[in-house]
C-alpha cells in the first residue's frame, strides 16, 4: 500500500490506513459468517449457484473449462509439481522408515519405503484420454 500513496503521506498514517482496511474486511467477513442472510453472502451464494449451473449446462462455459483444464494438465509446471510432490513423499517415507527423521522405525513403514524406492521411476504422470494415471 505504501507504494500507492503519495510521497508526502507519513508511513505511520499509511500503516493506520492499512490497518483500518484490514479490520473492516475482517469485520465484514465475520458478519457474513455469522449471518446466513447477509446480503453479500447471499449474493456470493447466488453467484456460485449460477456458475455451477452454467458449468453443467452451458456449452460455452463447459468448453472454456475443458480448455483451461487441458492447458493446466499439459503444462510443464504441472509435471514439475508432480515430480516434486512424489519425490517429497518418497523421501519422507524413506526417512521415517530408516529412523533418520527422529521417529521410531516400524516394519510397516520400512516396507512402504521399500515399495516407494522400487516405484521411484514411476513418479511421472501419464496422460491418457484426459485422465491422469500415476504408475
Amino acid at each position: 500500500m505504501r507504494a500507492e500513496t503519495p510521497w508526502w503521506v507519513p508511513p505511520v498514517l499509511d500503516d493506520k490506513i492499512y490497518q483500518k482496511i484490514i479490520e473492516a474486511v475482517e469485520r465484514l467477513l465475520h458478519d457474513m459468517v455469522m449471518d446466513p442472510a447477509h446480503p453479500l453472502r447471499t449474493a456470493f451464494d447466488d453467484a456460485i449457484r449460477d456458475f455451477i449451473e452454467r458449468l453443467q449446462h452451458s456449452p460455452e462455459v463447459i468448453a472454456r473449462a475443458e480448455a483451461l483444464k487441458e492447458e493446466w494438465l499439459m503444462g510443464a509446471q504441472t509435471d514439475e509439481l508432480a515430480r516434486k510432490l512424489w519425490e517429497g513423499v518418497r523421501q519422507a517415507v524413506s526417512k521415517y522408515a530408516t529412523g533418520t527423521d527422529g521417529g521410531a522405525m516400524r516394519v510397516q513403514a520400512r516396507s512402504t519405503a521399500a515399495s516407494a524406492n522400487l516405484a521411484s521411476p514411476c513418479y511421472r504422470i501419464l496422460r491418457s484420454s484426459r485422465r491422469w494415471t500415476i504408475c
